[in-house]
């Protein structure tokens, strides 16, 4: 009896390992054929677009008025200005994004006369550009608003845009440029798969090394609302 239940308990045995063996095998070929998940929906879009909005002054103000034996000048700054931005976001994840911006603001009419009588018409103009990240810190899980945090680096050209002058050797004003950072943040709210809406603040704390019109601290609080694009990268 010992010798005929000792075939058929390995025998059976064997089946049972051979089985599970297979099993394991069809599993694995079914997991590698499955379908990879697309990476679609917001969260994997690119962003291209634009903000308008409000620059809000925080620094200082240049005198309204002022002259010496030299020259004179006089100027129109006020602390609330209309800014424009251009934008491109690069994602890298549902969490992250890469984006770099250029915005321009006119902060106001300045009249300068030189000892000679030639004048100066122009605007204070100034360009931020900046590289930045954006983090989502709910990705793809956040419905339809999609709250952001961000912050990066800029550099910060201000410069006296002439577009009058009587004296024709000059084209151009005195202009300084800063390096410094850049925070803020908001929300994305896509309206459609390839439209969406953004509400922006960001800080910049921009210093001039040299005065611009007696100022060198020029730091501001933007608000914008932009329109952006969205698209994936085209497939291989």
């Amino acid at each position: 009896r010992i010798s005929m239940k000792l075939p058929r308990y390995f025998l059976a045995k064997t089946f049972f390992v051979v089985g599970c063996f297979l099993l394991l095998i069809a599993a694995s070929l079914q997991a590698q054929v499955k379908p990879v998940p697309e990476r679609t929906g917001f969260a994997w879009r690119h962003q291209a677009g634009v903000r308008l909005g409000v620059w809000s002054n925080m620094g200082d103000l240049p005198p309204k008025a002022e002259s010496d034996s030299s020259y004179q000048y006089s100027a129109d700054i006020k602390d609330a200005s209309f800014y424009f931005e251009g934008f491109f976001g690069f994602r890298i994840s549902p969490r992250f994004m890469a984006e770099i911006s250029l915005g321009i603001v006119n902060r106001g009419d300045v009249i300068i006369e030189d000892e000679f009588g030639d004048q100066y018409i122009g605007s204070l103009t100034l360009y931020p550009i900046q590289l930045r990240a954006k983090y989502y810190p709910l990705g793809s899980t956040s419905g339809k608003f999609y709250p952001y945090l961000m912050g990066g680096v800029g550099a910060y050209h201000g410069r006296h845009d002439i577009q009058f002058t009587t004296d024709p050797y000059v084209i151009s004003g005195n202009s300084k440029t800063s390096f410094s950072y850049a925070l803020g943040g908001g929300f994305d709210y896509p309206v459609a798969d390839l439209v969406g809406i953004d509400f922006n603040v960001t800080y910049m704390p921009i210093k001039f090394s040299e005065e611009l019109f007696r100022v060198k601290d020029y730091q501001a609080l933007t608000f914008t609302v932009g329109v952006k694009y969205l698209f994936q990268s085209p497939r291989k």
